[in-house]
């Protein structure tokens, strides 16, 4: 007799059904696993999978972008959704487990029999889908390999080739040496990192040009949308935490001499120094040692810092982003278990490591250097806070504002002696936050919701919010309308008088800036000793001689 039919006669229809079910939900199981294989490795390799391809009928390098930004997308969500589903299917199948091996009055070898032959059916289907899975991804990647070599070697033909690039030597060129010869030695190629450091010293010398408030937003524009960027596409596996390591007063805790023994190196490394400056490392470094040199006066005592380097200095943040990326790749490079990722921002880095190795990999950071000291946060409730955003690791990671609790959504008033770009600029630049930091379409609204909410109560009016937002029209001028930019200033604001000032400024080519001649820190906090005016030392300035010199003396009559 069949073994169904004999379980169906001696345990009933429910019984028989339940174990079916049982090895329908295990197969599925299989199925899901497989493909969950298959999404991950596409996920893992920058490939598609058939099913998620888009197309649209607009044409352009910037439409192909976004198709396949959502493309990334999708497949994240996809993922999200097969290990939702193998959830699913594991309680299931507990479930059906308790009502079969517990509480049915199957016999003991009936019961090891129906195990025997679930289990069978699992393995068989792993089996058949595994195979179906490796060819279809095999297919995929044969079809990628195949469109980077059209993409790489279109419009190049062979006659061209043939003009562009003469081999003097007696190597035979390949086919791919050929096509990226043939590019011209102008021709760029995409960078393998992300020149991070390049990014922040430009930002920060960017910053040191523009009033307070504008240099704030341009920072946190510049630093959240990279640090967006380079997590989007991450996962966090069940093993793994994400972890934040913040270094104890970077500025003040820097060696000056072992950071310019590093900046002395780079220099003596860097061949294409004599391009761009005519002075040699030494003298660059001696110039860096006179600039580091930095007095204060205090309760009318002179000292002299000997320690770290100064807060507020211009070259302190360079100084201590070189001394950083150093010491950040010999602890990674010597550590027995680094972390999968390491994004670091000054003295600020959100990592990604095994949670087994995580403290191990704290004494490590902490082992390497006497002067630099590292803290470090964990998760805290799933998420993970850096810079103005929180890290939430749901297997993917998604991004929304952070807040500290401390957080009193007090921005500047709208009834402030302010310019009026600067107070329609603070409402531009949380929505812009909102719209390039928060990755989830509903997180996205709740955020425009609070900071509208804030903002009604810091006195902004409904036009002024309306105007903030409306999409921006670029209007169109003649070329020989436009004067080149001769520098900018940065004015006093005095409602009225600035802004004709701003104007005729404007005609001759230059940018005008305002800053808030009095504002309530101003008036009322005063860190700095105040210096006597008899202490206050005179500008120095030089005054051409216009006159006739005395002979043999070289000064003027």
């Amino acid at each position: 007799m069949n073994f169904h039919k004999r379980l169906r006669n001696d345990y009933g229809k429910d019984c028989l059904k339940n174990i079916r079910l049982l090895e329908k939900t295990g197969i599925k199981q299989s199925r899901y696993r497989n493909h969950l294989r298959f999404s991950l490795h596409c996920n893992h390799h920058n490939i598609t999978p058939v099913s998620l391809h888009l197309s649209s009928s607009v044409i352009g390098s910037k439409a192909d972008n976004i198709l396949r930004r959502a493309e990334r997308s999708l497949l994240n969500v996809s993922i999200g959704q097969v290990v939702q589903k193998l959830k699913h299917l594991d309680n299931e199948k507990d479930r059906l487990g308790d009502l079969i091996f517990r509480a049915s009055p199957l016999s003991a070898d009936d019961k090891a029999e129906v195990k025997q032959r679930v289990t069978k059916s699992e393995v068989k289907e792993h089996d058949t889908c595994k195979q179906r899975q490796q060819r279809k991804f095999t297919r995929l990647v044969e079809k990628k390999e195949q469109q980077d070599k059209r993409k790489f070697n279109n419009n190049i033909a062979a006659d061209c080739i043939s003009k562009w690039v003469k081999n003097c030597s007696q190597r035979i060129l390949s086919d791919p040496e050929l096509h990226v010869l043939a590019r011209g030695l102008n021709f760029a190629v995409t960078e393998d990192e992300v020149p991070i450091v390049e990014f922040i010293t430009a930002t920060e010398s960017a910053c040191r040009n523009l009033p307070e408030t504008q240099a704030n937003e341009l920072r946190s524009k510049v630093v959240n949308l990279q640090f967006v960027e380079l997590i989007q596409d991450q996962r966090v596996e069940e093993d793994e935490e994400l972890r934040s390591y913040d270094v104890s007063a970077l500025f003040t805790s820097v060696p000056v001499d072992k950071a310019l023994r590093i900046v002395r190196s780079r220099l003596e490394q860097d061949s294409a120094l004599g391009d761009r400056t005519e002075l040699t490392p030494d003298q660059i470094v001696r110039l860096c040692e006179t600039c580091l040199k930095q007095y204060f006066i205090y309760n009318g005592d002179y000292y002299e810092q000997l320690h770290g380097a100064a807060m507020g200095l211009p070259l302190s943040p360079i100084l201590c982003d070189i001394y950083m990326e150093d010491l950040e790749q010999r602890a990674i490079a010597t550590a027995p278990h680094p972390p999968l990722w390491w994004f670091r921002y000054v003295d600020d880095t959100p990592c990604k490591l095994k949670k087994c190795h995580s403290q191990e990999f704290t004494d490590h950071l902490n082992s390497l250097d006497k002067d630099i000291k590292f803290t470090t946060e964990g998760e805290e409730n799933d998420s993970l806070a850096f810079l103005d955003t929180v890290i939430q690791p749901d297997r993917s990671i998604k991004v929304t504002i952070y807040r500290k609790s401390t957080h009193t959504d007090q921005y500047l008033n709208f009834s402030s002696n302010h310019p009026i770009d600067h107070k329609l600029g603070v409402i531009r630049t949380l929505y812009h936050r909102a719209d390039t930091v928060v990755t989830n379409l509903q997180d996205r609204e709740d955020e425009k919701a609070h900071v509208n909410n804030a903002l009604v109560k810091c006195g902004y009016p409904k036009w002024a919010l309306d105007k903030a937002t409306e999409p921006k029209t670029h209007k169109t001028s003649d070329v020989g309308d436009k004067r080149p930019n001769k520098g900018h200033v940065v004015l006093p604001y005095i409602k009225s008088t600035s802004e004709a000032i701003r104007r005729t400024f404007s005609n001759y080519g230059v940018s005008v800036f305002f800053k808030p001649t009095r504002t309530v820190r101003q008036i009322l906090v005063s860190p700095k000793d105040k210096t006597d005016k008899k202490d206050i030392t005179g500008p120095v300035y030089y005054i051409p001689c216009q006159g006739k010199t005395v002979t043999g003396t070289g000064q003027c009559k």
